[in-house]
């Protein structure tokens, strides 16, 4: 069964949001230390999901962007998808090299932080991105029931 654009955003959502509930819960439990490599791989499964994330949003959104009809709220949101993915890139390129179990407390506080500023960025997005949907279907509608 196709999902809507708003479905899919939902679901986009909460797989990124699941994913940092999973290592921010794993960062906090006492064998977090010698699960590095499964750590790792929430990083990458992370960065996975927020690629496809942005890749939607700047696919459903971006197409008027530049054409003299920009919506600033839209540009506001390609901005700031754009500006998530670098400092998601930043951490994952920081912290794939090394020793993290060696560097346990800077890389357990540096990630906590970051989750949390990215779920927290995520959530933003998400609801920004939902509302101009939701507006853009209305006024497709309007414009709809206007010709016919």
């Amino acid at each position: 069964m196709k999902q809507s654009k708003t479905e899919r955003l939902s679901s986009s959502t909460a797989v990124i949001l699941g994913i940092i509930a999973d290592k921010q819960a794993l960062l906090r439990s006492p064998a977090a230390p010698t699960n590095v490599s499964v750590l790792a791989g929430h990083r990458w499964r992370l960065a996975k999901a927020f690629y496809n994330y942005r890749w939607f949003i700047k696919s459903k959104l971006g197409a008027s962007v530049g054409t003299g009809q920009d919506d600033a709220r839209i540009v506001a949101v390609i901005v700031a998808v754009d500006e998530v993915n670098a400092a998601l890139r930043a951490y994952v390129l920081h912290w794939s090299n090394g020793d993290n179990a060696a560097r346990w407390p800077d890389y357990q506080a540096a990630a906590g932080a970051t989750l949390d500023e990215i779920a927290a960025a995520v959530r933003r997005l998400s609801a920004d991105t939902a509302a101009i949907l939701h507006d853009t279907a209305a006024a497709a509608a309007q414009r709809g029931a206007t010709a016919g």
